[in-house]
């Protein structure tokens, strides 16, 4: 009564094997995690409990288990710490004592200059020139709203709200997975109107993204 339910599974983790206790929490983060992140964070785990044998975890046999991947770059260090971290977390409310800091890199500027160019060489492609105009208004809306590639491909037309007095775009499931509206100045506005009222969607080729 006085543990609690938390604190009856940890001491309940204690009493189980590898093969149960791993098998638990993959269980777990099959219902919290994406495929994704799931995918990953087994992978790792599969080699931590391989490391272990049939030794309980332990934050030492963590520790020794990490320092296998210090040759690795900042930001893999880090998720693995992360990962291993969550699963002691779980396992026994333990922490490991191991911060990582990955610092924040800003986005690589690009000057308008390379972008003009860029333009300039899709407006003189010699093939598929029925695709010019969307490639262009491509890069112009990336350009005057500041959307990621992947943004860019998960738009539909339905996200254009062209008509309201604040024009935006809605971005779905953007960073963090989650929804935003960019506003539009004027001149992305019209392009992006007129090229919405010509066909319902802004890719035709079967081989790129809808927008």
């Amino acid at each position: 009564m006085l543990l609690g339910e938390e604190g009856r599974r940890k001491m309940e983790n204690k009493t189980k094997t590898n093969d149960q206790l791993f098998s638990d929490y993959y269980n777990l983060i099959a219902n919290t995690h994406t495929l994704k992140s799931r995918y990953e964070a087994q992978r790792l785990l599969d080699k931590f409990k391989t490391f272990l044998g049939q030794f309980p975890p332990t934050i030492e046999l963590a520790i020794q288990f990490l320092t296998q991947f210090s040759d690795r770059k900042l930001n893999t260090r880090a998720r693995y710490c992360y990962v291993i971290g969550a699963f002691f977390n779980w396992y026994s409310g333990e922490k490991l004592p191991l911060k990582i800091k990955v610092p924040k890199i800003l986005p690589q500027y690009v000057p308008a200059e390379d972008i003009d160019r860029l333009i300039e060489g899709i407006k003189a492609k010699k093939s598929h020139k029925k695709s010019i105009d969307r490639d262009v208004l491509l890069i112009e809306t990336a350009r005057m709203t500041g959307l990621r590639r992947g943004e860019l491909a998960n738009l539909k037309v339905g996200d254009l709200h062209l008509e309201a007095d604040d024009p935006v775009l809605i971005v779905r499931q953007g960073k963090d997975a989650k929804d935003r509206a960019v506003s539009l100045n004027s001149y992305i506005r019209q392009q992006l109107k007129l090229t919405a009222s010509i066909q319902s969607g802004l890719f035709t080729d079967p081989c790129l993204p809808t927008f």
